[in-house]
């Protein structure tokens, strides 16, 4: 049961993916179909306990389980021809390949190896998403955690993956952080051989992500920063697919990954550069009909907001967490020491098409929160603190990433080459715009909650710019390897084929 529990959600999401995803390669397949399938397992239970009463437990689990892996193989054999193909692997490495990617594995085993043997220990996880996890493990549902509090500050994507790591009897959870980074590097190795970059460039793009320190120091940490920098990461670099091959899959794969992103934390406004980005590409590519581009959008909205707007719906109709102690007593305690009367508890909202209309606004209009805080004096006062905060969280952490950024944008804008190949602009906009809401988001914070530490939170939460400056240096190194002229590139780069 132990290993079913680890094993099927591979299975299930690899189904799905090479269902709907047939381009990509087999690891990119494994990869984003543990991320994506593991953001619709939690939800699943998220959303049928609190509307349902399924009670969080192990049967149920399988349960759940056990309904997409039908639907998947039923939808296998009703969308695919030739099921044989399905299951035909097709990894060609070298020697060469070989030589690097044994250390590789060895590095991924020792760190699923140490989630499997050591406990939780770091405070946040600790006091917040692993007691979470263990408390929905213990208890069967989720009802405690509006006593416990922290209850709104993220969605709970990290906490039922420990329970379920829990349930099915494993010591420690930790051991999901490493399989989760371990689904990252397959994707990247996968990318890498299905775009057939170089032999160096290959192994640089692999060794830049695996180098990434902050991703791979959370790993041991079971904070809820790796999987959303791993879910965005991603959905910026098949946004930059899309645009490149204006391949529609590549569109939606990438909203995918942003709704698990917005699945591990809501609060932060990344996805507005992604919904942007959505929009302006579809306005820009040529060759889709325009009612295939209102499509595209649609689900691609859909796909980006819909766990989003689900949980923040569900924080705003708590009570229906409290339905069965309700029937106990007639008063319930809540937080800040607060007391409500049963008879005057607000009635629920059905969940209806009218419901979520009106919180998917609400979201989009929230983006317009921070102008209130757009004033003469309070420039005056805390925009002097905001650079500060920005240069010690954002910009000193990772100096060495800046000067990489700057040394692109400098080679990028000279080359005229470069920036006439407008697919090529997604990267400076993914990192600016995102840098932009940032600097806009820490002036905001740090008048609404003066006494946060603003700094050690900023920072964890910006660790996606690191992966951003990764994979737009690698593009730019790959667009100078197209223009050398094809003899020269085979003399260059014979390493590729070391058997000639």
């Amino acid at each position: 049961m132990k290993l079913a529990g680890i094993i099927l959600p591979f299975f299930i999401g690899f189904i799905f993916i090479s269902i709907f995803f047939k381009k990509l390669n087999i690891l990119e397949k494994i990869g984003i179909g543990f991320l994506l399938y593991s953001v619709l397992f939690t939800f699943n239970f998220f959303v049928l306990n609190l509307y349902t009463d399924l009670v969080m437990n192990v049967l149920n689990g399988f349960f759940i389980n056990l309904f997409w892996l039908l639907l998947a193989i039923i939808l296998l054999f009703l969308l695919r021809n030739n099921i044989k193909e399905f299951f035909k692997i097709e990894i060609s490495l070298s020697k060469f390949d070989w030589v690097f990617t044994l250390p590789v594995i060895i590095f991924l085993f020792i760190e699923i190896w140490y989630g499997f043997i050591f406990p939780v220990w770091c405070w946040d996880s600790v006091a917040v998403y692993d007691f979470f996890g263990k408390v929905f493990a213990k208890e069967g549902n989720m009802l405690s955690t509006l006593r416990y509090g922290y209850f709104e500050a993220y969605p709970f994507f990290v906490s039922l993956l420990h329970m379920w790591g829990y349930l099915i009897g494993w010591y420690s959870p930790l051991f999901f952080h490493a399989l989760l980074y371990i689904a990252f590097i397959f994707v990247i190795y996968g990318y890498t051989l299905r775009s057939e970059f170089p032999f160096w460039i290959k192994w640089l793009f692999i060794f830049s992500v695996l180098g990434i320190n902050s991703l791979y120091g959370h790993i041991k940490m079971g904070f809820n920063n790796l999987p959303p920098t791993i879910f965005l990461s991603l959905a910026f670099l098949y946004g930059y697919e899309w645009v490149r091959t204006k391949e529609c899959p590549y569109l939606l794969l990438s909203s995918l990954l942003g709704g698990g992103y917005l699945w591990c934390r809501n609060g932060e406004p990344w996805w507005i550069s992604l919904l942007l980005f959505y929009l302006i590409s579809l306005f820009i590519i040529k060759g889709i009909k325009w009612w295939k581009k209102c499509l595209l959008f649609i689900l691609s909205f859909i796909f980006l907001l819909t766990t989003k707007v689900v949980w923040e719906y569900s924080l705003r109709n708590w009570e229906t967490l409290l339905k069965k102690q309700q029937r106990q007593s007639e008063f319930v305690e809540i937080k800040e020491n607060k007391t409500i009367e049963k008879s005057n508890m607000v009635k629920k909202e059905k969940f209806e098409l009218k419901v979520l209309t009106n919180e998917t606004i609400r979201i989009i209009s929230s983006v317009f929160i921070p102008l209130q805080y757009i004033t003469l004096d309070r420039l005056q006062k805390y925009l002097p603190l905001t650079i500060d905060m920005f240069w010690r969280a954002i910009v000193k952490t990772r100096l060495a990433y800046w000067w990489i950024m700057i040394f692109l944008m400098i080679l990028f804008i000279s080359d005229r080459s470069l920036w006439k190949k407008w697919e090529l602009w997604v990267w400076p906009y993914f990192f600016w715009i995102n840098v932009v809401m940032i600097f806009v988001g820490t002036y905001v914070f740090i008048q609404t909650f003066p006494d946060w530490n603003i700094p050690g939170s900023a920072e964890r939460m910006s660790m996606f710019l690191e992966p951003l400056v990764v994979f737009w240096a690698i593009t730019i190194i790959g667009e100078y390897i197209r223009k050398i002229p094809s003899n020269e590139r085979k003399k260059l780069f014979s390493m590729d084929n070391p058997m000639n």
